[in-house]
C-alpha cells in the first residue's frame, strides 16, 4: 500500500499534507477491494463520474494488483526440467504429498467403477 501511495503522491507534487494524503489514499484503496455490486452498465457510469484522482489510484492499484496476482501464480508452476528428470515446484508437491490418498482416489475412481459396472454382479 505504501509503495502504491508513494508513486501517486509523486503525480501530485506533494501538494496535500501527508496525514491528509494518507486518508485519501487509504479510502481509495479500501474501495478498490470492496465487492462490485449491480451490473456492468451501473458500474461503467458510476467510473464516469470519478475524479481523477481515484482514476490515478485504481490505475496504480490494478497494476501493482496485476503484479502482485502474476507473481503469485508464477510460484505455483507445476514443474520444469533439469535436463531430462522433471522437478516439481516445491508447492506442488506438497500438494501432492499432503493429497496422496485424494489424487490416487481420483485417478481411479472411473477405471474401477467402469470395471465394476462391466462385472454385472447381481446387487451392485
Amino acid at each position: 500500500m505504501k509503495n502504491v501511495s508513494e508513486r501517486i503522491k509523486d503525480t501530485f507534487a506533494s501538494l496535500i499534507p501527508d496525514d491528509q494524503w494518507e486518508k485519501m489514499v487509504k479510502k481509495e484503496i479500501d474501495s478498490f477491494f470492496v465487492e462490485i455490486q449491480g451490473d456492468r452498465w451501473q458500474n461503467a457510469q458510476h467510473h464516469k463520474n470519478w475524479s481523477k484522482f481515484q482514476l490515478v489510484v485504481w490505475d496504480e492499484l490494478e497494476k501493482f494488483s496485476r503484479h502482485k496476482i502474476k507473481e503469485a501464480i508464477d510460484k505455483c508452476k507445476s514443474y520444469k526440467f533439469d535436463g531430462d528428470k522433471l522437478v516439481l515446484n516445491e508447492i506442488v508437491e506438497k500438494l501432492i504429498i499432503e493429497n496422496a490418498d485424494k489424487i490416487m482416489l481420483s485417478l481411479i475412481r472411473n477405471a474401477v467403477q467402469h470395471t465394476v459396472n462391466n462385472l454385472n454382479i447381481p446387487g451392485y
